[in-house]
């Protein structure tokens, strides 16, 4: 980087759930039918982030070999 340029380091691992957690998650939510507001307290993730997650799990096992793309 030239010396005028500022390099963003990031000061917390906040936010940062792992894939694994978020996987056991997103099934605790789908498979065992429980709250995501419970699993989200459960693993540490924001309910936000867990909805959001879930939400793109079920588009995926929906149609897995459709392409969002009409054409």
């Amino acid at each position: 980087l030239p010396a005028n340029m500022v390099c963003y380091v990031r000061k917390s691992d906040r936010g940062n759930a792992s894939s694994e957690t978020m996987k056991v998650a997103i099934l605790e939510v789908k498979l065992n039918k429980k709250s995501i507001s419970g699993v989200s307290q459960q693993y540490g993730i924001h309910r936000n982030t867990l909805t959001r997650y879930c939400n793109k799990y079920e588009e995926l096992v929906k149609s897995p070999y459709q392409s969002k793309s009409p054409y």
